[in-house]
């Protein structure tokens, strides 16, 4: 057998099928178990960032230390509250570690005032430019299935399921999609708040809005519009 089909060979060993070489991986493990995440943002093009805060309805679970832990990209923080109160944290531009204080089973309401500007991955706005002047203003959320961490502090991994909703303020001449249910729209001078409510608990990935300048169109089949 020559070297480079040495490279690209594979054996499959036992009942399983695992290939020679396979590491196992494990699920992430948690150290609380989150219920539901409210999102609240108002969008700046201008900057390109997004100013948010995140309130976070969680149990903590045993094993966790009273350790809550966010994933949080390159947020400049601007206050971290658990239950109302200042809460005791670290933050390493990556990770936003709370310490609870609180036992096993106890609830927990964590709270996030950020500020994101030109995320990496996660937010992605479209704006006007020199070679583009005809652009109409966008923003949208990609977070599948690792990327929400760059706009929103969550637990930003598969395993963990909940309720969310988002409010986002824009431009007036702006329309938000987001996950659930439309529940109101209120207008704010120059500008718009949608907000969107999602009752089945879902993978935080899935957390997401975009927001532009869309026509809607209703339909309705069998009683759903």
């Amino acid at each position: 057998m020559s070297l480079s089909e040495k490279e690209f060979y594979y054996s499959k060993l036992g009942k399983d099928f695992v290939f020679p070489g396979y590491k196992e991986k494990y699920p992430r493990s948690k150290g609380y178990l989150l219920k539901h995440v409210k999102f609240e943002g108002e969008l700046d093009y201008s900057t390109k960032s997004l100013k948010g805060r995140a309130i976070l309805s969680l149990v903590v679970l045993d094993g966790g230390e009273g350790l809550v832990e966010l994933d949080a990209v390159d947020f400049r923080l601007e206050r971290v509250s658990l239950n109302g109160g200042p809460a005791e944290y670290t933050y390493d531009g990556r990770k936003l570690a709370v310490r609870s204080g609180v036992g096993s089973g106890s609830d927990v309401e964590l709270a996030v005032d950020y500020v994101v500007r030109e995320p990496k991955k996660g937010l992605f706005f479209v704006v006007p430019d020199a070679d583009h002047p005809e652009r109409q203003y966008q923003a949208w959320t990609q977070g599948e299935s690792e990327d929400n961490r760059y706009w929103l502090p969550v637990y930003d991994y598969p395993n963990m399921k909940c309720t969310s909703e988002v409010i986002l303020s824009v431009p007036s001449n702006q329309f938000v999609v987001s996950n659930g249910v439309l529940l109101e729209v209120k207008s704010e001078g120059d500008r718009k708040r949608y907000h969107w409510y999602m009752k089945h608990p879902h993978s935080t990935y899935l957390i997401s809005f975009v927001a532009g300048e869309f026509d809607s169109k209703e339909e309705r089949v069998g009683g759903v519009v």
